[in-house]
């Protein structure tokens, strides 16, 4: 799953659960207009489910403010290492406020760090000149400008303008924190934070728990599994933390009622990264993400003289439901 979450804003992958938003906004002429369909696209939830196939070529994206969807992204590779992308604001309460810039410039710069892209493209409608400054101001370099290439829905001729972005060219903020899922190139810098995560816990309790290294298989299959999610805090290219999630049930014995929910396996902050909010972020995310995953709650357990983990925890709305008691014999 695509999921990148940076101050106000978050950007995932479209689910099924979007098809009636995205319908909405494909037939909206207002929300078209700008891409050549003034009346909108006259399409069906059927069809828009259909574009968000696995087997489909384009990667469609959701962006959101406060967990609600505002606006759409998509990208899909044209040639070898070259991305071709769009972006809408639907919402126009969000529109002329910077927010596209920012969304874009962080896109563009994860298309370029984590999936390897060279270079990115995209095309919009000469009178568009909102959109093209967006474009320039980020880093954008016009290549061609196509008159008269195509009739809109209405019959009248449309003139297009090319762009391309290289990563030397892209004008990006100063690092700030985000949150993203993890990928297999991301292992090796993972590995070590499982360490440190190790490593407290033997701290904490060493007559259970003892430092160790972290299996790469088992990294890789939270990263790889659809169900399973590592999320990374990353500033600049340094990794400060992680969420590992698994989607899981509840026991299929009768004393329980059935239950989807997420298991957040561990979460661990480096330590000169500590007291910055970095462990809250990383728990909003984790949310978020196990809500789209449809879970009706969150789990996680916690050593019990892990003072700080607790404190954080429960201000982050955990409560605790059970406790486990041991005798030693």
């Amino acid at each position: 799953m695509f999921f990148l979450s940076q101050n106000e804003f978050t950007v995932r992958s479209a689910l099924p659960q979007d098809v009636p938003v995205l319908c909405r906004w494909w037939n909206d002429g207002r929300v078209m207009e700008h891409a050549g369909f003034p009346r909108g696209i006259s399409t069906t939830e059927e069809s828009v489910a259909r574009e968000l196939s696995p087997k489909s070529s384009t990667h469609r994206l959701i962006i959101e403010v406060e967990n609600t969807p505002i606006g759409e992204m998509c990208y899909r590779e044209t040639e070898k290492n070259t991305a071709q992308i769009g972006i809408k604001i639907c919402n126009p309460s969000f529109q002329n406020q910077g927010l596209g810039t920012k969304v874009l410039t962080s896109f563009c710069r994860n298309l370029f760090e984590l999936y390897r892209f060279d270079k990115i493209t995209l095309d919009t409608m000469l009178e568009n000149k909102r959109a093209q400054h967006v474009y320039e101001k980020i880093g954008f370099v016009q290549t061609a400008i196509r008159p008269d290439c195509w009739k809109d829905q209405n019959g009248i001729p449309r003139t297009a303008i090319d762009y391309i972005l290289l990563p030397e060219n892209l004008k990006t903020e100063n690092n700030p924190l985000t949150v993203r899922s993890a990928l297999p190139d991301d292992i090796k810098q993972i590995e070590p934070l499982y360490a440190l995560l190790f490593e407290r816990m033997a701290e904490l309790q060493p007559q259970f728990n003892r430092s160790a290294n972290q299996e790469s298989a088992f990294i890789r299959s939270l990263i790889m599994q659809e169900e399973n999610e590592i999320l990374l805090a990353q500033q600049g290219k340094q990794i400060l933390g992680i969420a590992a999630l698994m989607m899981t049930h509840t026991p299929p014995y009768p004393c329980f009622i059935s239950h989807r929910y997420a298991d957040l396996l561990d979460l661990v902050v480096t330590p000169s990264a500590r007291g910055k909010g970095i462990g809250s972020k990383l728990l909003d995310s984790a949310k978020h993400w196990a809500r789209l995953h449809n879970a009706d709650y969150i789990e996680l357990c916690a050593l019990s003289n892990n003072h700080g983990a607790v404190r954080l925890y429960e201000r982050e709305g955990f409560a605790e439901c059970s406790k486990t008691f041991r005798a030693m014999l």
